[in-house]
């Protein structure tokens, strides 16, 4: 009686020992996909365990449970629907500042298409320069990279884990443009609602995307900025009177002189 229930109780025993390796196995693979953990991370697990059947006691311990993080790509470029400080008709030099993150647990590189079909511009304007700002200063320099003028796609230099590019779109506002209107600059051209981030790539001839794919394939991104045309004529009017001392009881002769201080042509109704 004693020795079958023994028996009954080590192949318990040997069946909670299989589910503590199962249990390990997951756990450890759920410790090895956390969003921050870096591509390639090898993480190990050991379970340990005693069991006594009234008279006996069991220790055990499981077999080591080695899993490795896989490489998850990632990728955001902000801001979306931003916001640039009101232009004015004919103004030159307007940049539009963008920034690019990996997102992924792993270092990647981001690659924008030939001739800056990455960018989209909307409205009354022209893109005349396009980069990214190797030394992240705000300026265009000689180092910079463009992804204007390039013959070929670009792909960028290593991207490390949560590291950044900044990208500059300079544009030039047309004379013509309207009061009021939008200029819109879009760099990528993900789809779906905002933000239009870490989204899985579907190739186009607009994309920002990652070069190296994960386990997840290549992710792309998207962002964009609106300015707002603004009347830019300014109109003074000054009073003027006829020079000169005037007798008392006579008539003085006021004049207004209207002038444009602005910088385009505008008109002014009575």
């Amino acid at each position: 009686m004693t020795n079958n229930i023994k028996t009954f109780n080590a192949s318990r025993w040997r069946s909670f020992v299989s589910a503590l390796v199962l249990i390990c196995a997951a756990s450890a693979a759920s410790m090895a996909q956390t969003g921050f953990t870096p591509g390639g991370t090898t993480i190990s697990n050991t379970a340990t365990s005693s069991y006594s059947d009234g008279t006996t006691s069991y220790a055990t311990t499981s077999n080591t449970v080695t899993v490795t993080v896989s490489n998850i790509a990632g990728l955001t470029i902000t801001p979306d629907a931003g916001a640039h400080a009101n232009v004015v008709a004919g103004q030159t030099g307007v940049d539009f500042f963008f920034t690019v993150t990996n997102t992924g647990n792993f270092t990647n590189q981001v690659l924008f298409k030939a001739l800056g079909a990455s960018i989209i511009k909307t409205g009354a304007a022209t893109v005349t320069a396009a980069v990214i700002d190797v030394n992240k200063d705000g300026l265009f320099d000689g180092g910079d990279t463009s992804i204007l003028s390039n013959v070929g796609d670009v792909t960028s230099a290593n991207v490390l884990q949560d590291g950044t590019l900044f990208v500059i779109v300079r544009v030039t506002v047309d004379a013509g443009a309207a009061a009021a209107s939008t200029i819109n600059i879009q760099l990528g051209d993900a789809v779906g609602g905002t933000p239009w981030d870490n989204k899985v790539l579907a190739a186009s001839a607009a994309d920002v995307r990652t070069v190296t794919a994960g386990v997840n394939g290549q992710e792309e991104a998207r962002g964009d900025i609106n300015a707002t045309v603004e009347n830019d004529a300014l109109i003074r009017l000054s009073l003027t009177r006829t020079a000169g001392p005037v007798a008392i009881g006579s008539d003085i002769t006021y004049g207004w002189i209207l002038t444009n201080d602005g910088s385009r042509a505008a008109s002014a109704q009575p």
